[in-house]
């Protein structure tokens, strides 16, 4: 199991410097313009909500399969701070497209952003393919190091812009809560990787798994490719809401 846990965290790392997470880490004096891939964001974040009812257990019997929907339970209300932060970010109509509510959703659905689309699409598949929960937790697992990878790199820019306390979904809450799983993560040391590496013994297909995780995060870096062609598109300064 243990080839498992450090295939995730080199595709982690490896994910970590793309030039779309360096971009985020290096941008020294960035304007308002740093954050207009959060529009290309939107499918996946508001899809995500609806992966983790694709791996939730719908009557659990164990251990295992209590633990993975005691995760689900945890994530299904993320996507909602995410359209906080798109309130607070107040990003321009170039962002979105346009000024109408049909730019926007002609952004979201573009030729150009169907790698976006389709990791959600592709992971749906791979969840089903999933024998058991011991199965789908490595699914959560790359989910997990996938967006630890791009948060830890926006961290850098939110603190340098002094908005890090500010943000809901791109900001300190949502870092916080994650490090709050009941689950917790796999990667985090070598006790939770000895537990649920006894957990995942012998109900592992290990070779599907690993092309499932290599499959998983290659659709991650197609889709930092695309978030990153969005940034920096104007030069407007940066100016959070305030909510009254």
């Amino acid at each position: 199991m243990n080839n498992i846990f450090e295939l995730i965290e080199n595709h982690k790392n490896q994910l970590a410097n793309h030039s779309f997470c360096q971009r985020l880490r290096n941008a020294e004096n960035p304007d308002k313009s740093i954050f207009n891939f959060v529009p290309h964001m939107t499918f996946f974040v508001l899809g995500f909500r609806d992966l983790l009812e694709y791996l939730r257990v719908p009557f659990p019997s164990n251990p295992v399969e209590f633990m993975l929907n005691e995760h689900c339970s945890e994530d299904s209300d993320h996507w909602l701070w995410f359209l906080q932060d798109l309130e607070k970010l107040q990003l321009s109509a170039q962002a979105w497209g346009g000024h109408r509510i049909a730019d926007a959703m002609e952004l979201i659905w573009a030729p150009q952003n169907a790698a976006i689309r389709r990791q959600i699409y592709d992971i749906v598949v791979l969840i089903n393919h999933c024998k058991n929960a011991q199965e789908k937790l490595i699914v959560v697992e790359c989910l997990e190091a996938a967006f630890a990878a791009f948060i830890e790199s926006l961290n850098v820019l939110t603190k340098r812009l002094g908005i890090y306390h500010q943000l809901v979904y791109f900001g300190e809450h949502h870092y916080d809560k994650e490090s709050e799983h009941t689950m917790g993560s796999w990667l985090e040391s070598d006790v939770p990787k000895k537990q649920k590496s006894q957990q995942a013994k012998n109900v592992i297909r290990y070779p599907v798994m690993e092309q499932m995780v290599d499959d998983i995060f290659g659709g991650f870096e197609t889709m930092f490719s695309c978030w990153e062609k969005a940034m920096g598109k104007t030069t407007e300064p940066l100016a959070l809401a305030s909510r009254n």
